[in-house]
């Protein structure tokens, strides 16, 4: 029974640092972003001007974190992350957009690469964010 009990104790040990281990990431950044249009037509709702938005950083599991509001306001997106590698893996924003790409994120700032498939091109998105205090 106490080899049981410290086993347990040890999971919870284990369980408790990988959810931690990227906690100095979480919080809302301040973000600017340009875009660019690869592609033979674009659609008309496509917006290629200059964003600022707040972005904000949260806990999924042990090597994911969620990017709240990146493209556009309302999208969720899960990135898995290995020291300060940032990979977005394919997914859909909204079944009709697949959002791709990578970047980083550390002392405080992100820096993303990032593409917003369209049936007809790509949305070449670049990112830097810093960390609000």
């Amino acid at each position: 029974m106490k080899k049981q009990m410290i086993i347990g104790m040890f999971g919870l040990a284990i369980l408790g640092t990988s959810c931690d281990k990227h906690k100095q990431h979480y919080g809302t950044y301040d973000s600017t972003e340009t875009r660019t249009y690869e592609g033979s037509m674009m659609a008309s709702d496509i917006d290629l001007s200059d964003q600022n938005y707040l972005l904000t950083v949260e806990f999924e599991e042990n090597d994911e974190i969620i990017l709240n509001n990146l493209y556009k306001h309302g999208t969720q997106v899960k990135t898995d992350i290995d020291g300060s590698a940032l990979s977005i893996r394919k997914q859909s924003l909204d079944g009709f957009l697949e959002i791709d790409g990578n970047g980083t994120i550390g002392n405080g700032v992100i820096h993303l690469n990032y593409n917003v498939i369209t049936p007809d091109g790509n949305v070449v998105c670049v990112l830097s964010a810093g960390k609000l205090e």
